[in-house]
């Protein structure tokens, strides 16, 4: 009597079943929507961390190259000590030149 009465009872409330059915499935779909969003948020926030990163290692790079071609070309520049020492060899040459012509 009892499964009579159930069957009875749902096929009584079939469009009220139906409709709790269609608002659970509704809810269903907008958590689905909700969880997607977080996930595609959570996905586009990863990703601008590691373009972050990878443009703080770019410029990290680009520093230390330049720093390293700043100091190449520094120790290109003739100081003062070293313009004296070859303008020393320059008067030296000079003078034993100037000797070897006058003998």
């Amino acid at each position: 009597m009892f499964e009579f009465m159930s069957l009875t009872f749902l096929f009584n409330n079939l469009g009220a079943i139906k409709a709790v059915l269609n608002v659970s499935q509704l809810t269903c779909r907008s958590i689905s929507k909700d969880i997607e969003s977080k996930h595609a948020a959570e996905l586009e926030e990863k990703e601008r961390e590691l373009a972050l990163r990878v443009a703080d290692a770019t410029l990290n790079q680009v520093k230390a190259k330049l720093e390293s071609d700043i100091e190449v070309l520094k120790s290109l520049v003739p100081t003062a000590e070293k313009e004296a020492q070859e303008a020393g060899k320059d008067l030296k040459y000079l003078k034993e030149r100037q000797m070897s012509l006058n003998c």
